[in-house]
This record gives structure tokens, C-alpha cells and sequence, in this order.
């Protein structure tokens, strides 16, 4: 099986593979900003370590990377809310 290329445009099977379950809204967010697989993997790992404020502020999300994330916070905001 060739290897994948982390720089090409993420597809929604890898946004999912990546974040897991988001709405398909979101999902479609994500690939109009032509984030790539790198930037959503990126973007998943401050996801996981969300809750460690020390290690977010030693290493700053920029660009699309915060773009996803805040994509992906508000989606888990909204799946809160309606819960």
C-alpha cells in the first residue's frame, strides 16, 4: 500500500479518520480552508491535549492548525448544547 502524502488537501475520510465524529458541516469547513492532512493531524493533537494549559501556551497553534481547532471546539460546543 503507497504511503500517503501529508501535504496534499485532506479529504472528508481523512478529517474523519483524523477528529473522529464531527457533523458533516464542519467536516465541509475544514475542506474549504484546503487544510492539510499535517494541519488537521496537528490540529488533533491540541484537541487531545486540550485541557493542558501550559503546554498550548509553550506551543502556540497559528495559521489553519487553529483555524480546525476552532472549527472542531465549536462543533463539540453545539453537540453539548443539544445533548
Amino acid at each position: 500500500m503507497p504511503e500517503q502524502d501529508t501535504t496534499q488537501v485532506a479529504s472528508s475520510a481523512d478529517i474523519k479518520r483524523l477528529l473522529g465524529h464531527i457533523d458533516a458541516h464542519t467536516v465541509a469547513e475544514i475542506r474549504e480552508s484546503g487544510a492539510t492532512i499535517d494541519e488537521i493531524a496537528a490540529a488533533a493533537m491540541y484537541l487531545d491535549r486540550s485541557e493542558n494549559r501550559a503546554v498550548r501556551q509553550a506551543d502556540p497553534m497559528t495559521g489553519r492548525v487553529r483555524e480546525i481547532y476552532e472549527l472542531v471546539r465549536a462543533d463539540e460546543a453545539r453537540f453539548e448544547e443539544n445533548r
